[in-house]
């Protein structure tokens, strides 16, 4: 079961980036043509590498805290809730990416894009949905149909 559960992300995953790459390539093609000044914003690196590890690190955090605790107040998860808050996950975590073609034309700084490309293929990287990752999300988060295979 969990085979195809690794599937389906991995195919949802795999749509999810599909227009974050396209937008990537039109922004390094279009680069020099849309460039904004950043003198009219001075705080804006800081705007960008915050929100940047906002959706990266902190927002999903805490959504699998809100989680965990809802499962254990309501018991376990089914497989299609469980399927549906590992697309959150990923979701949640492609906002970085975007963030980081949008600071392309905003950023002036080299360093700063190298920490919002860091944080972004943090993202990449982390939520790819393996089926260790999925072995070990189902044991914490206990979806029934896991559950009830290991009572046999």
């Amino acid at each position: 079961m969990e085979k195809t559960i690794t599937e389906k992300l991995r195919n949802f995953y795999k749509l999810c980036i599909i227009p974050a790459v396209l937008f990537f390539f039109i922004t390094l093609i279009f680069q020099d043509k849309f460039k904004i000044n950043t003198i009219t914003f001075p705080k804006i690196n800081l705007v960008f590498i915050l929100s940047s590890l906002f959706f990266a690190l902190v927002l999903p955090i805490i959504y699998r805290i809100i989680n965990f605790y809802d499962v254990n107040f309501k018991g376990a998860m089914s497989e299609k809730r469980f399927i549906s808050f590992e697309k959150m996950l990923i979701i949640i975590s492609q906002i970085s990416i975007y963030i980081m073609i949008i600071g392309n034309y905003v950023i002036e700084s080299k360093i700063v894009m190298i920490v919002l490309s860091v944080v972004a293929f943090y993202s990449l990287y982390y939520y790819y949905p393996t089926s260790k990752k999925i072995n070990l999300d189902s044991r914490i988060f206990m979806p029934k149909s896991r559950k009830s295979r290991g009572k046999r």
